[in-house]
């Protein structure tokens, strides 16, 4: 089974730069139009603005923050927080998360929602949780996400889980299966070391050297 090659379109769409990058076995999703996907989803409907807490986890929550219109953020409770994922060869990944707020408990919250581009194993919405829970109790915890991995997310402890797109294939279990590789073009124009690693993991040797070239002229 051909892996899936997802690239998400969160820079500016210069002139035939779909088309190169689909040359690659690339399929382009648009950052905007899983943005209008997200603000509107029923599920906002269920959730008391007063007492809902948006959160952001990461550069890449970050990104997706700054797709999401003013006016509509402005209508909930919104933070960031520190997170991050750290591999060594050979290993599992290690997300290092933090406390939403360090220095207190936060009461009066009901709903605590989870906003990032993309969550395939769902290591870091689980430990947010883990880590965050004892200090806003009796919070029921959700996901929102531009991309879910359909093989890896697993996220049974959370109340509800939206995505704009699923990809990959689901094994037996819905747990194994064929992973998908994700990415977005902005973090590969902003970080070369991130871009090579991904193009020696997804691309033939003289197919990543095309890919390198394509975003060093976007650069």
């Amino acid at each position: 089974m051909i892996k899936e090659k997802i690239l998400i379109l969160d820079v500016l769409d210069c002139p035939g730069m779909r088309l190169e990058f689909e040359s690659f076995g690339h399929v382009l999703v648009d950052a905007s139009e899983f943005t209008k996907n997200i603000t509107g989803a029923e599920k906002w409907n269920s959730f008391d603005r007063s007492n809902t807490l948006l959160v952001f986890p990461g550069n890449g929550a970050s990104i997706l923050r700054s797709y999401l219109p003013g006016e509509w953020l402005l209508q909930w409770h919104c933070v960031g927080v520190g997170a991050k994922r750290y591999w060594r060869p050979g290993e599992d990944p290690h997300i290092v998360v933090h406390r939403i707020f360090p220095e207190r408990m936060i009461l009066g919250i009901q709903d605590v929602v989870i906003l990032d581009d993309v969550i395939s194993s769902g290591q870091t919405c689980r430990k947010l949780r883990r880590v965050n829970m004892p200090w806003i109790p009796s919070a029921k915890w959700h996901a929102v996400t531009w991309v879910r991995q359909r093989g890896g997310a697993k996220l049974s402890e959370f109340t509800s889980l939206h995505s704009a797109l699923e990809v990959g294939v689901a094994g037996p279990n819905h747990t194994d299966g064929v992973m998908a590789s994700i990415q977005s073009l902005s973090t590969l124009i902003r970080n070369e070391k991130i871009a090579l690693s991904y193009a020696r993991r997804n691309l033939s040797e003289l197919e990543g050297e095309k890919f390198l070239d394509v975003l060093q002229r976007l650069r």
